[in-house]
């Protein structure tokens, strides 16, 4: 009996430390694709901006020329 109940308990540690490694990695995954998102919203405001500024300077040209 004792050594049943011995089983279990290292069975509900061993249950409990899966768990535990699981969230972690979930928690790891999660913040790297955040990070991803966070990367590809900032480089879309810089190329929005750096079209921006090249229309300005292809409208200063058009203006120099004509």
């Amino acid at each position: 009996m004792k050594e049943a109940l011995n089983q279990s308990k290292r069975a509900i540690q061993i249950s409990l430390i899966s768990i535990l490694v699981l969230l972690i990695l979930g928690s790891v995954g999660l913040w790297i694709m955040v990070n991803q998102v966070v990367a590809t919203a900032q480089m879309s405001q810089q190329i929005k901006l750096i079209e921006y500024r090249l229309q300005q300077l292809e409208s200063n040209s058009t203006k120099v020329e004509g």
